[in-house]
């Protein structure tokens, strides 16, 4: 219901004779009536407005009268006392000079004044209890020892007050406390149980973060070795200091009396480890997921590197080379690389116009500086090779550096290209592309290690189409990843990941896995975990992985697992 009461007092003005509504005036009264009922107001809502306008006017009248207000339409001469008059269509009207109701015989108002004093006695009752109540309440308040009455016998009180209770309780707790210089004082005014709450919360996550900033600094992860110094130590406190007391009581303790991963298998499930040290396995995903940023020299620093040294005890920030680095028992600084699902061996290289086309690549180089250098072909011959080599590149089925090396071997071997000239060429781009030493004889050495038979170029057959590529594959794997630990002085790496098994395609891997298995390769078992197909591309297709122009793949490691998705070991790290 819209009641705008400008325009009802604006239409009042205008019926009445003189322009000025007066709610004392009978007929004034009327004509309000009329425009309320011909703004189709419902009856009862007009019937209390006027008996509210005509109360106002008694109730003037009675002030001037020197009467009180008892509740109802009743007046009288004191609260709590005798009704001596009644408003009536706005007029006081005393009790006793009143008609005689119809069918009664007795006076008209005279049951509405038993009426009205009946429920004047009722407010000045209520009036009476809320003041006491309030008086009650303040009692409570101020004096712990009413407090802790209301506490021992709370059947006698409101829940209200009882909330109070405990407030003033918790108070005076909370004073001694401040007292001994335990915690800060409160006022009483802004003391609440939540407040205290959130000021011994507040406290005691200061004093987790002084501990927590201990322990990283004595690991070397301080402001000064991060990009964003003060702000990566931020989100490394704000992600430790968070969980609940029996989360945080549950990682001191473990790094404490931490775990060696020198004493770990090589293969295995982080969640399954650290919970049997206590760790809920929510608080494991939240640690291994800490990404701090770059490091002080723009290495990006990866999950799980700040969760597996603060929580291992022989690991920490890099001292010489790696990810982190642990201490070998000849006292031998080993660097640890940490790598997530599709981790790379370093930075891919810059991809021009030209190094990632068949004829720009190392393998179209070496295919025109052997035939350039080996081959009794005229220019117009050599350059119809290189055309039908390029066109085969072009080709998106054959696109990348594997079945083009494939496709390398079979033209020059097609024009009777020696096999020591077609190998020295291929270990001499990829001596160049795998440059890790300035030495460019430590170089060819590594490639000559991957790259030395020609008889990995062979072995096709109906039922395995693919075997020459696979092996091409793996050798590229091999030397792509130990290039880059001779270069970095990296000796193990742990591979892992948090959502490996949404990751994986059933038909790549059809046995269920657990997220945050691990595997641990050393400089001496990584050639052997590829072989075994436990490392290799993020892409798993036998041809693909190793794009023209890439010389760091996307690199994941499989552990075996059992029927339950458990990693099962598949080497020893010695």
């Amino acid at each position: 219901m819209n009641f705008n009461l400008n325009k009802i007092v604006k239409e009042w003005s205008y019926r009445v004779h003189d322009g000025m509504p007066d709610i004392k005036d009978p007929l004034h009264m009327v004509e309000l009536q009329q425009v309320l009922h011909e703004r189709k107001y419902p009856r009862k809502f007009i019937e209390t407005l006027l008996n509210r306008l005509r109360e106002s006017e008694a109730s003037e009248k009675a002030k001037e009268m020197g009467l009180v207000h008892l509740g109802g339409g009743a007046y009288g001469r004191e609260e709590g006392g005798a009704t001596t008059h009644v408003s009536k269509e706005g007029e006081l009207v005393p009790v006793g000079d009143v008609k005689a109701k119809k069918g009664t015989g007795e006076p008209e108002d005279k049951a509405a004044a038993k009426k009205a004093a009946k429920k004047a006695a009722k407010v000045a009752a209520k009036k009476k209890a809320k003041e006491e109540k309030e008086k009650r309440r303040k009692q409570i308040y101020d004096n712990f020892e009413v407090a802790t009455d209301v506490l021992r016998n709370r059947d006698d009180y409101d829940e209200d007050e009882i909330q109070l209770a405990m407030e003033t309780h918790g108070h005076h707790l909370h004073q001694l406390s401040a007292n001994a210089g335990i915690v800060e004082p409160i006022p009483r005014e802004d003391f609440t149980q939540q407040s205290a709450a959130n000021l011994q919360h507040a406290g005691n996550k200061e004093a987790r973060r002084k501990n927590v900033m201990e322990l990283l600094e004595s690991k070397g992860f301080t402001a000064k070795r991060f990009k964003t110094k003060g702000k990566a130590l931020e989100l490394i406190l704000d992600t430790i200091t968070e969980v609940d007391k029996e989360e945080y009581d549950a990682i001191l303790e473990l790094i404490n009396n931490p775990i060696n991963i020198a004493d770990l298998p090589p293969t295995g499930n982080l969640v399954d480890i650290f919970k049997e040290r206590g760790l809920s396995e929510e608080t494991i995903r939240k640690l291994m997921n800490i990404e701090p940023g770059a490091d002080a020299s723009g290495s990006a620093i990866g999950k799980g590197e700040v969760a597996l040294a603060l929580l291992c005890g022989d690991i920490q920030n890099s001292l010489e080379h790696g990810d982190l680095s642990r201490t070998g028992p000849e006292g031998e600084i080993i660097g640890l690389e940490i790598k997530g699902y599709g981790g790379r061996p370093g930075q891919q290289p810059g991809r021009g116009s030209k190094s990632n086309t068949p004829l720009g690549s190392w393998i179209g180089k070496s295919l025109r500086t052997t035939l350039a250098s080996s081959s009794n072909l005229s220019s117009e011959e050599q350059e119809e090779v290189l055309a039908a080599f390029k066109l085969f590149g072009e080709n998106k089925n054959n696109a990348g550096q594997i079945k083009q090396m494939k496709e390398l071997v079979r033209i020059l071997k097609e024009k009777d290209i020696s096999d020591d000239v077609i190998l020295d060429s291929i270990q001499a781009q990829l001596a160049d592309v795998y440059s890790f030493s300035v030495d460019p004889t430590e170089n060819r050495q590594l490639v000559n290690e991957y790259f030395n038979d020609m008889s990995m170029f062979e072995g096709d057959t109906e039922e395995t189409p693919n075997a020459v590529c696979q092996k091409i594959k793996n050798q590229l794997i091999k030397l792509s990843w130990r290039a880059y630990m001779r270069q970095h002085n990296v000796n193990e790496i742990l591979f892992h990941d948090t959502n490996l098994k949404d990751k994986l395609s059933k038909k790549a891997h059809p046995k269920g896995i657990k997220d945050l298995n691990y595997s641990v390769a050393t400089i001496d078992t990584f050639d052997d975990l590829v072989d075994k197909g436990t490392i290799t591309t993020k892409t798993q297709n036998p041809c693909s992985g190793f794009g023209l122009g890439e010389s760091a793949p996307n690199t994941i490691a499989i552990p075996n697992v059992d029927e339950n998705g458990n990693a099962t070991g598949w080497t020893s790290r010695e």
